[in-house]
């Protein structure tokens, strides 16, 4: 790039030639990519901090400043079959 004064300009004279630059295009990851262990097994409670922890700990890669949690519960049911003998 060349930087020159304009032609009514009474401040500026000369040239600068050879001014460089450059822009960088940022691509933010899919979090798909990054969170690929989504199995936290047992937790001690449901608390943002605890999950949160488990998440990053699973995930490595997963930059925990970056994202915010919505957690929502399941009720999970079990089902116990008895027999007798």
């Amino acid at each position: 790039m060349t930087v020159e004064p304009k032609e009514s300009s009474t401040i500026y004279k000369g040239k600068v030639s050879d001014v460089i630059f450059y822009t960088e295009e940022f691509v933010a990851d899919d979090l798909s990519a990054i969170i690929t262990n989504l199995d936290l097994g047992k937790l001690d409670d449901e608390k943002e901090a605890t999950v949160k922890a488990a998440l990053l700990s699973a995930n490595k890669e997963l930059n925990g400043d970056k994202i915010k949690l919505t957690i929502t519960k399941q009720t999970l049911y079990f089902w116990l079959e008895t027999t007798t003998l």
